[in-house]
């Protein structure tokens, strides 16, 4: 995962280092700088910015070698332009970071900050609210690959359900294809609302149970593909978009806060992905007129 964090978060990091006891915020923090499967955007403006606010301190001893550690292992690296306001840093890297190569990327880029960002992919670390969607992405951002999981109880309404997997599943863009994996293939629930008329969505279900849901599909989305295989080789129901994975335990029609039967698991891992990926592969496409 690549990440586009605030330099004042590190610095908090650092300065509460010896703090004791530590908030869940903080181990969350620790957490995601020491997660060796995310990668740190930065340019020279950046580590310019982090050493000027922390040479003077009492953690310049802790904090250089960190940032040596992670310019020389873990980190991509924009081209800077001599800023020295964290906004406009920040700002200058996100527009450098959208310029490189495609293959130079991770499947997930996310933006850390102490704001509120009109883009799908920020985080606001000031707000975090479960299950908000900063909660979330902050939350798989630090953990991954381990899932993250979101029971029925902790939602308030069916909205914020709603929210929830569209904030996953469009943070990998908004035509992004949308891929269900689905036995029962029943429609009667707003789980698909927030992407059913946008997204391709790619549909994996039994054979045994298409026939019979012909309309629904037309009606339900508006760009669809449907593949099928035996009933034995489909059981599970997820939704997930490239690597981001939502799996859930119970039919797509009974998740609502009426029912206490559900849980979430949310997922970052391109390796899970990928094996489903190629499970996926050996079903048939299904033309539907």
């Amino acid at each position: 995962m690549d990440l586009l964090i605030s330099p004042s978060l590190i610095e908090s990091y650092f300065a509460n280092i010896f703090k004791s006891p530590k908030t869940e915020f903080d181990r969350d923090v620790s957490a995601l700088l020491n997660n060796p499967l995310n990668r740190f955007v930065i340019s020279k403006d950046y580590i310019d910015l982090l050493q000027k606010n922390t040479s003077k301190s009492d953690i310049a001893s802790i904090i250089l070698p960190f940032l040596g550690e992670m310019i020389n292992n873990q980190t991509l690296r924009i081209q800077g332009e001599g800023l020295t306001k964290e906004e406009d840093i920040i700002n200058s890297i996100d527009n450098g970071y959208q310029l490189i190569e495609q293959n130079m990327k991770k499947s997930a880029y996310l933006i850390v900050s102490s704001k509120d960002r009109k883009t799908n992919n920020s985080i606001n670390f000031t707000n975090l609210s479960k299950p908000n969607k900063n909660w979330i992405f902050f939350k798989l951002c630090c953990h991954h690959p381990t899932p993250l999981t979101v029971r029925y109880y902790e939602f308030n309404n069916d909205k914020e359900i709603e929210e929830a997997v569209k904030a996953v599943l469009i943070l990998q863009g908004e035509n992004s294809i949308i891929n269900i994996v689905d036995r029962q293939t029943n429609f009667g629930h707003s789980l698909f609302n927030s992407f059913r008329q946008k997204n391709l969505v790619h549909y994996y279900t039994s054979d045994r149970s298409i026939n019979e849901n012909v309309d629904d599909f037309k009606l339900t989305f508006k760009r669809l593909k449907v593949f099928t295989d035996k009933p034995k080789n489909v059981h599970e129901r997820r939704i997930f978009s490239k690597d981001i994975l939502v799996e859930i335990d119970d039919d797509f029609q009974n998740v609502s806060v009426s029912r206490t039967t559900w849980k979430f698991e949310l997922i970052y891992c391109p390796i899970v992905v990928s094996k489903l990926t190629a499970k996926l592969s050996k079903f048939k496409r299904l033309i539907i007129k």
